[in-house]
């Protein structure tokens, strides 16, 4: 959308009906141990031909992400690549041992140089799916992205919901989702977007939505 942070896919219909889709909302509940969560934000991913993402962790936060790929993911399209248990403790061992491989192997000064994907690391897997599967992972996780070698981008749709007490509202849905979508919506679909109550945008998305204000809208497609 131009002037702005997303794209007119991100929250439509089509999008929405699987982040907010019952089974996840009920697997949502019993991880965050509330029954009254909340969507944070949801967007769409994309890993173009020749391009990789390399190691890193999202957050030292505690809490879960869900990531659909809706266009597959194999090795050979740059499928995630995890560390099994680097969500436990300090990243520190495995930020020290990527830096070390890439001096060791030669690897250029400045990251995320298209065409090369980041060093392999002692234990990590990769994570092959289909567009009919989730990956629900922790935001400590240790991961990064094969290379995409194929001619086609992978596409991938990831969100975060947060539990009722938590002060990271990023939206008013009903400030950026049409009638239309939101009718297309069941009750309980609508109960997690939180439409109708009173509650602040968290302070570091407020000059976020004040530019982005009449800009945004998603809609069914």
């Amino acid at each position: 959308m131009p002037g702005s942070y997303w794209c007119a896919l991100d929250h439509s219909q089509p999008f929405l009906q699987i982040i907010l889709h019952p089974e996840i909302l009920e697997l949502v509940r019993q991880l965050t141990g509330d029954d009254d969560v909340f969507l944070r934000n949801g967007g769409i991913n994309e890993l173009a031909p020749g391009n990789s993402f390399w190691w890193h962790r999202d957050s030292e936060m505690v809490y879960t992400e869900y990531m659909h790929y809706f266009s597959g993911s194999s090795v050979e399209q740059g499928c995630l690549r995890v560390i099994p248990g680097s969500h436990v403790a300090s990243a520190d061992e495995f930020k020290e041992e990527a830096e070390h491989r890439r001096r060791d192997q030669g690897y250029p000064e400045e990251y995320w140089v298209d065409g090369l994907a980041d060093v392999e690391l002692p234990g990590e897997v990769p994570l092959e799916v289909r567009p009919d599967q989730l990956i629900v992972r922790d935001s400590r996780i240790y991961h990064a992205t094969g290379l995409n070698t194929t001619k086609d981008a992978r596409l991938m749709s990831h969100w975060l919901f947060r539990a009722g007490g938590c002060d990271d509202h990023r939206f008013h849905f009903e400030d950026v989702l049409t009638k239309e979508l939101i009718d297309a919506l069941s009750p309980e679909q609508q109960d997690a977007l939180w439409l109708g109550r009173d509650f602040e945008i968290a302070k570091v998305y407020r000059e976020e939505r004040e530019r982005e204000r009449g800009k945004v809208a998603w809609g069914v497609v």
